[in-house]
């Protein structure tokens, strides 16, 4: 919501439409990157909620926005379990469940994405569905991702 009042202009009454939605989602999943490079993973996770939850027809944006989700929410998890036990931290709004990741992630490993998708893409996106995996206790469909993840030659054209 708050991306979409931001690229609509200051004062703008208009919902994004879903044509401009479509023109937006890969610049919003850029934008998303950026954030989480500079620290304002919050920010970052929202804008990545956005894309996914718009549901463009551009699986190659969706994929890269779900699994940008998939790393900042683990990344999120992490920093809250070393931090303090603060109790407003477990109602972060921003923190997603391993199994709503995991649904979340399975765009990433169709074939007709793995197409699109640079091999070192490929290789990220197959390890954070292992580290998803692992985190829900899956360890042999982690097992499974790791090995179709070192199996991805970085030689190899797009797939």
């Amino acid at each position: 919501a708050a991306a979409r009042a931001e690229l609509t202009g200051e004062g703008a009454t208009s919902d994004v439409s879903g044509a401009n939605m479509a023109v937006l989602a890969p610049v919003l999943a850029q934008r998303a990157f950026v954030l989480q490079q500079q620290g304002a993973r919050d920010e970052a996770v929202e804008l990545n909620k956005t894309v996914v939850e718009s549901r463009v027809s551009d699986s190659a944006t969706i994929a890269v926005a779900s699994n940008n989700l998939a790393s900042l929410s683990q990344l999120l998890s992490t920093s809250q379990g070393s931090a303090s036990n603060d109790k407003n931290k477990s109602n972060n709004s921003t923190s997603v469940n391993m199994v709503e990741l995991a649904k979340r992630m399975k765009v990433t490993s169709g074939e007709a994405i793995s197409r699109r998708l640079t091999p070192a893409q490929r290789h990220a996106f197959g390890l954070n569905r292992a580290l998803i995996f692992l985190g829900m206790g899956r360890l042999d469909a982690a097992r499974l991702e790791l090995e179709k993840a070192s199996s991805i030659s970085y030689q190899e054209p797009r797939a």
